[in-house]
């Protein structure tokens, strides 16, 4: 069993009191924005009511952000904007639930942060997606109030990566010419500042472009039915909007490029296939090996050019052309990503997701976790009992606005509201007995990759490790902070920890179990069994938990001997009788084979 870290318990009863606080502030919340998911650690959130003051932001708004967990100091922020109308604004209210762009911001140590401005339908987009309108002001304040209730306050004053549908596009611009000097870099979905007044949309203030501003990385990413192959639609403006902003800032050498999605209209589509390897390429290019530094700037040797309109790409270094005339891109491969997403958006994708870890059996019910694949997403899950697949998740895969994914995904390229969950009913007569269970997880590029199924090393020796254990049981978990990574919380004697290994090299082993126990916690008794394989009768040990002074304070203890055949076979450990609190913390159990 595992306490918090003093630090860790300051920093969940400081966003308690924030939240308690939260909720009475947002008594007064109205439809459609009082439906949201609730918030504990690793995702914390903030809200604020309609400014009173003169030039303050005119809407409520609240910001939900996650924050990977172990991460020691945040690197930077990635911010998902949604875009204008009540329809748009609600989605962000699940943005940082996405898993994929949880992917990136854990690629980089970043915090994901979502807003969700609380527009009535109707009602002046610009008054929020005018980061002069008091957006800006208020998207600051958030990052402040959520650090400090994470215990991250860097979160205040780490560069931000900025991504941005509509009038999400408009402010992530906007941000990129009033701060460039905090933005990484900014993804423009269908919708970008103005640098000159349009009488038509008398409206919009126009911005200034800084010439800081132009070591900024931009793309803009419009839908080919907004003016680029329609003309006679309601977004048919958006065309000649980024037209005119590309040149702009590419006229005046601006690190600005164009990715024409071929499919869409307005919403988002398959945009986060390229988005997100081009943010990743960004990120690592411009985050500062330091806190407090500036952001490096982007490496000139590195680039590629292409036509704005879609076509070949080619290497900045030698080209003999006129390189202000086509779009910027940050490197070869997110070049050759482009190439293939203005063609058709199947961005290719040959790396697998990661495995699913943490499964759980409690009663009918397996859970399990899982992250997404950072190129490809997570398209779903497939569900293996006894070596055979018994179920898909989802069973109907379906996505109206682009590729299939687990979480489902809506207009504004968030996942809808309820979230899906890693779980899957099983039934009573599944349940009956014991087995053995995998999970595959599989992105979007129809890549799959199994929960762990330990195999015997070359020397012998199979190490079952905590994190690749089917937890059975409502309590015992396996924790992931990275001073424990082990099997806690060990308080029923109902809940076991379960493990499917195979032995090629069959022998007799010593057990050897990497035990911790908090001091004056000693003295339960667990049993350890093995499935001996080949029909063999089962293989029983057992151990008296040693006290070693703190849970995870790990000795490893040689509990006895077991011969086990070649094949597959389990490893079932659970209490006989917990003495204390907690019976122990095994981290991992060793197979060690015993020399003739």
């Amino acid at each position: 069993m595992s306490s918090p870290p003093p630090l860790k318990m300051a920093a969940f009863v400081a966003v308690a009191l924030a939240l308690v606080a939260a909720t009475s502030r947002t008594s007064g919340q109205t439809p459609p924005y009082d439906t949201r998911p609730e918030v504990a650690p690793p995702y914390w959130r903030v809200r604020y009511e309609a400014a009173k003051e003169p030039g303050g932001l005119i809407f409520p708004v609240t910001y939900t952000a996650w924050i990977p967990p172990g991460v020691k100091r945040l690197r930077g922020v990635i911010v998902h904007q949604h875009g204008c109308g009540e329809g748009s604004c609600t989605s962000g209210l699940t943005g940082a639930w996405d898993l994929h762009w949880q992917a990136l911001a854990r690629a980089h140590d970043c915090a994901l942060v979502a807003p969700a401005y609380e527009q009535p339908e109707g009602a002046d987009c610009q008054m929020w997606c005018d980061p002069r309108n008091g957006s800006a002001a208020a998207f600051e304040r958030a990052l402040a109030d959520l650090g400090k209730a994470s215990g991250h306050p860097e979160l205040a004053t780490v560069p931000w990566a900025l991504w941005g549908h509509s009038g999400g596009g408009h402010w992530a611009g906007g941000m990129a010419m009033l701060r460039p000097e905090r933005v990484v870099a900014a993804w423009l979905r269908s919708g970008v500042p103005l640098f000159e007044a349009d009488p038509a949309r008398g409206a919009i203030k126009p911005h200034v472009l800084p010439d800081a501003a132009l070591a900024v990385p931009l793309m803009c990413n419009p839908g080919t039915k907004e003016g680029v192959t329609a003309t006679d639609n309601k977004f048919k403006g958006v065309w000649p909007a980024n037209q005119a902003f590309f040149k702009a800032v590419r006229s005046r050498g601006g690190l600005v490029g164009v990715a024409i999605d071929p499919l869409t209209t307005h919403e988002c589509g398959n945009s986060r296939y390229l988005a997100i390897p081009w943010l990743d390429a960004c990120l690592a290019a411009r985050l500062p090996a330091k806190p407090g530094e500036p952001l490096v700037a982007m490496p000139a040797d590195d680039a590629w050019l292409a036509p704005i309109t879609g076509g070949d790409a080619a290497q900045a270094k030698g080209f003999a052309g006129d390189p202000l005339g086509l779009g910027w891109l940050p490197n070869e491969r997110v070049a050759t990503a482009w190439m293939q997403y203005v063609k058709d958006t199947a961005v290719a994708d040959s790396t697998p997701p990661p495995a699913p870890t943490a499964l759980r059996l409690a009663g009918t019910a397996l859970t399990w976790e899982a992250d997404a694949d950072l190129d490809s997403g997570l398209a779903g899950f497939v569900i293996e009992r006894d070596g055979v697949r018994i179920a898909t998740l989802p069973e109907k895969p379906r996505n109206p606005f682009g590729r299939p994914l687990f979480q489902g995904l809506l207009y504004s390229d968030t996942p809808p509201q309820p979230l899906a969950a890693m779980r899957h009913m099983l039934s009573a007569e599944q349940t009956a007995k014991p087995a053995a269970y995998r999970v595959y997880a599989v992105n979007t590029a129809g890549l799959e990759t199994g929960s762990a199924r330990p195999e015997q090393a070359d020397d012998g020796t199979v190490t079952l490790h905590g994190r690749d254990s089917l937890v059975l049981g409502t309590t015992l978990r396996y924790e992931t902070a990275e001073a424990k990574q082990t099997l806690g919380f060990w308080t029923k004697p109902t809940d076991a920890a379960s493990w499917s290994f195979r032995v090629a090299a069959p022998g007799t082993f010593d057990v050897e179990v990497l035990q911790g126990c908090g001091k004056g916690q000693g003295g339960s008794t667990m049993s350890v069994v093995f499935d001996a394989g080949s029909g063999a009768a089962e293989a029983k040990l057992g151990f008296t938990v040693e006290d070693t002074g703190g849970f995870q304070q790990f000795r490893p203890r040689v509990i006895g001997r077991v011969k086990l055949a070649i094949g597959d076979h389990t490893l079932r450990i659970a209490p006989e009788r917990i003495a204390k609190g907690a019976a122990c913390d095994i981290r991992q159990v060793r197979l060690l084979p015993v020399t003739p």
